[in-house]
Order: structure tokens, then sequence, then C-alpha cells
């Protein structure tokens, strides 16, 4: 909020310097006579100086903040005992500035009562255009961010290969989901299960999955429960089996309070989605390979809530026939809209490598180089600039 005021002071400012540009009319106090120079905002003066074509001119009295490609610094009041270091063509464009616009005013009148013909003043001085190059930095900053975010989570979604069916009835029918605790729990919060996600949990869905923006909290919650009460080898035979009694310390087991049973009850307890041996295999290899951005585990240790929903749509995934590259594409899919500010960090840095995330490996952006947490810190860490966005991505909690 903080940042966002400066720079809204930053663009008044700005805008009240771009307010000036034309000419000045000002009177010689000694002869009376009128003469002309133009005043010139900050935006005008930084498209000028790339192909600078003028003699720019420092008249503040100290040699404060002086703008690169500046020719010469004489102060406002001492130019005529200094007029060998300006142009000797009365023709030749000058522009002027001091700190903040008041000397350039008095040193453009008096080039121009020198005999200059084509003087330029730099409105609001080197302070308001260096606030002018700040704003154009963050403008540029933000719009590549929000650049980013689009490619890396669109506003519109991303449909996968993988429909619901009824894994999410199944799951509410044996007492995974408990309906009305879900809704307990969101209205604490100030929101509603809305119509859709109710119709999934009871009717469910022949329809692909479209992961969006606004779905991507309860997609996570509907995961997380089905990862966690379906019976497979990669829960009873595991990693995590070895916790025994202990499993239910752990975010994902434990941390489940939304079913008509605790987490520990549910946990590997019902056959909900069926995988062949030859789809199994797929499977172990695969979560093996796919890591989560809040912790050091792959997806075989499902130890929080992300992991186990990666679980859960692998599962779903490769029980509807979908390809190793498929099920890799889906679930970078979901971590991106899962940790959207993560990923687009990794976008950024694939872009500073010279690289694109549409062209990237999904298989290799879900290792642990990126998508671990010390992965990931280390890439946020690298970056030039983090291209910051606004994110209501879920957190590790139901």
């Amino acid at each position: 909020m903080k940042k966002l005021l400066a720079f809204s002071v930053i663009i008044a400012l700005v805008a009240l310097s771009g307010c000036t540009g034309g000419p000045i009319n000002d009177t010689n106090s000694t002869t009376g006579t009128t003469a002309r120079y133009t005043r010139i905002s900050a935006q005008d003066f930084n498209a000028m100086l790339e192909k600078k074509d003028f003699f720019l001119l420092d008249v503040y009295t100290s040699k404060y903040g002086l703008i690169a490609k500046t020719d010469a610094s004489i102060p406002y009041n001492e130019l005529d005992f200094n007029a060998g270091r300006l142009p000797q063509d009365r023709n030749a464009a000058i522009v002027v500035y001091c700190r903040f616009g008041s000397m350039s005013r008095i040193a453009a009148q008096k080039l121009v009562d020198m005999g200059y013909r084509n003087v330029m003043e730099l409105s609001g001085g080197a302070q308001a255009f260096n606030l002018f190059l700040k704003e154009a930095e963050w403008k540029s900053e933000n719009e590549g961010a929000q650049r980013l975010y689009e490619m890396v989570a669109p506003k519109s979604g991303v449909t996968i290969p993988a429909k619901w069916n009824d894994v999410l009835v199944k799951a509410v029918d044996f007492g995974a989901i408990d309906i009305n605790k879900y809704e307990e729990a969101l209205a604490k919060g100030g929101m509603e299960l809305s119509g859709e996600n109710k119709k999934l949990l009871t009717q469910g869905s022949d329809e692909n999955i479209t992961f969006t923006r606004e779905n991507a909290w309860f997609y996570l919650n509907a995961l997380w429960a089905i990862g966690l009460v379906n019976e497979n080898p990669v829960l009873a035979q595991g990693k995590i089996s070895a916790y025994g009694e202990n499993k239910k310390q752990l975010a994902s087991v434990g941390g489940w309070t939304l079913g008509k049973r605790s987490g520990d009850k549910l946990f590997a307890a019902k056959k909900i989605i069926a995988l062949t041996p030859s789809q199994q295999e797929l499977l172990e290899e695969i979560v093996q390979n796919v890591y989560r951005p809040c912790c050091n585990n792959n997806t075989a240790f499902p130890d929080c809530n992300h992991g186990m929903a990666a679980l859960a749509l692998a599962e779903l995934l490769i029980s509807q026939g979908a390809t190793k590259g498929q099920v890799y594409d889906a679930l970078l899919v979901a971590n991106s809209y899962w940790f959207e500010q993560t990923y687009v960090n990794i976008a950024a840095y694939l872009e500073e490598g010279g690289n694109s995330w549409t062209a990237a490996n999904a298989g290799e952006l879900l290792g642990s180089k990126y998508s671990s947490a010390s992965g990931s810190l280390s890439i946020a860490k690298s970056l030039k600039s983090i291209p910051v966005v606004s994110s209501s991505a879920p957190r590790c909690a139901a």
C-alpha cells in the first residue's frame, strides 16, 4: 500500500509538470520587449534524449543530480560570464534545467535575452525528470509482471485432460468431505460454497476440469481430500506410511478437518480411483519427480495439502488415460495456480536466461531445481527484480 501511495504521488507530480508545456512569454525587465522560450515536460524531454541533438545545460548553483548527457553546468546567474561555454550558433537548440525549475526559468529567459532563438526549459527540473523515470520504471515492471502472470496462470483458466466424474461424490459419500463443515468453514471467512462447486460435490461432472484463479482454492481442497482418502500404495506402502500413528502430526493428514472423520482415520481408507499395474508404475515414477514450493519434499511424500492434492490429480489423470507429458503439464498448471508468485518468478527467470515459459518442459519445471522450496527461493534471489503480482493463491491449510 505504501508503495502504491508513493507512486500515486509520483504520478501526480509528473502529471503536473507535464501540464506546463508550450511557449512561455516573458517580458525583459530592461527593454520591455517580450521574448519566447518553450517549456517541455519530463516525458517529452526523455524522448528527446534518445536522439539527443541539443545542448543540455544545467543551471543549478551546485552540481546536484546532474542528468546524463549534460553538456555544461553554469549557475543561472553566471551565464554572461560564461558565454564562451555556450553554443556560438544562436539558432542552436538548448535545453536548460535546474533542480526544481525556478532557476531554469530565469536562465531560459536570460538565454533568450542573449539572442538564442531555440531555448527550451525542462519543467519541474531534474526532480520531475527523475520522478518520471521512476514512474516509467514502475509501470514497465508492473506491466511485465502482469504479462507473466497472464502467461503462467491465465485469468480465463486452463483446461486439463481430466474429468471429475463422480470422484468427489464418492469422497462425500464416504465422509472424506463434510459439505456442512465445508460451508461453515467458508462462512467464517465471509465466503460461501458456490453453486457450481456444490454441484461437483453432490452430482459430479463429465466435463474436463478447468483451473482458474477463482476455483484454485476449492480444487486444492477437493483434491486434498481425494488424495488423503484414496487407497493407493504411495500412501499405504510409501514413506508416509512409516509414520504410523504419528501421521496425524503431518499437515496433510491431521490438517484435514473438513471430513466426517479425522484425517488419520480417512488416510488411504477407500479405493476411489483405481489404477492398473502399468498406471500405478507411471504414477510412482511421476510423483518422485514432482515438487511444490512450500517444502523440499516430492509428491511421493505428500506431507502437506499441496502434495496430497498433486497426488490425487496425478491419480485422476492417469486413471483417465493421460500420458506422462500430459500429467506433467496438468500438474504444472495446478502448481501455477496454487503458487502464482513462485511460478511468475520462474517465468521471469527463464526469460532472463533467454528462454520461454511456453517452451519450457513441464517435467523439468516441476523438479527440485525449480519447484522445491530451496530451488524456487534460489531462483527468486537470482532475479534482477521480482515481478510482483497480486495473488490470492491458497496456503497450506484448509
